[in-house]
């Protein structure tokens, strides 16, 4: 019989584990919207992190963890599982990251904000909406987060934006993103949303398009 765990490694996929590499290491991972719990799970192998929190508003999704994580997980792994939406969590211990990908922007600015209410120390935020990404950098402007460092991850042909963020003083983040374009899949990815518009005419935002046409531009200047 092969086990949970090992069958689960094949599914650890570029995108997850580039994410966990981006939580770091703590006390606390919070794997937000967990769905089938691979990034708590790679992160928990890793001993990059003491505890594994896995959240989840899904009771099917909840009932597959409980037995992958009680039938075969490494020695030492510590873990919890929470049936809440992400903006419900309580936080106890001081030292956490909070991993929230794939999910839309709305509700990672939900979760954001109430989670952040609870925290007196500088706690790590590693999010990748799949949808509103301008919806939420503009919410963290506004809230004075910094930015630890921003990418684009490609995967399958698709691209995912991710920002790490912190409330410590640095690098305020910037509304269209400025690091993750100089970077060869950054490149990719601003040519292929150029294209898109060309072919779709796309409603994105206007300034964000001149911002892009301003990098392509630059980028050809002797």
């Amino acid at each position: 019989m092969v086990s949970t765990m090992n069958s689960s490694q094949a599914l650890f996929s570029l995108r997850l584990s580039r994410l966990v590499e981006l939580c770091g290491g703590g006390d606390t991972l919070w794997d937000i919207g967990c769905d089938h719990g691979l990034a708590g799970l790679l992160a928990g192998k890793s001993g990059a992190f003491k505890h594994i929190c896995f959240v989840d508003t899904s009771s099917l999704v909840i009932g597959k963890l409980r037995h992958t994580l009680t039938s075969d997980i490494p020695k030492g792994f510590s873990f919890s599982i929470h049936e809440v939406r992400g903006e419900q969590i309580k936080v106890i211990h001081p030292n956490n990251v909070f991993l929230m990908a794939g999910f839309g922007g709305k509700a990672i600015i939900e979760s954001v904000t109430a989670i952040s209410s609870q925290l007196h120390v500088p706690n790590r935020f590693v999010l990748a909406p799949h949808r509103d990404n301008l919806a939420v950098r503009d919410f963290l402007q506004r809230a004075d987060w910094h930015l630890v460092t921003e990418e684009i991850i490609e995967e399958n042909e698709q691209f995912y934006e991710v920002l790490v963020v912190e409330s410590r003083s640095g690098v305020r983040v910037s509304r269209f993103g400025e690091q993750q374009w100089q970077t060869p899949i950054g490149i990719r990815r601003r040519d292929d949303l150029l294209k898109k518009l060309s072919i779709h005419r796309n409603p994105l935002d206007q300034d964000f398009v001149k911002h892009l046409l301003n990098l392509q531009n630059s980028s050809k200047t002797p």
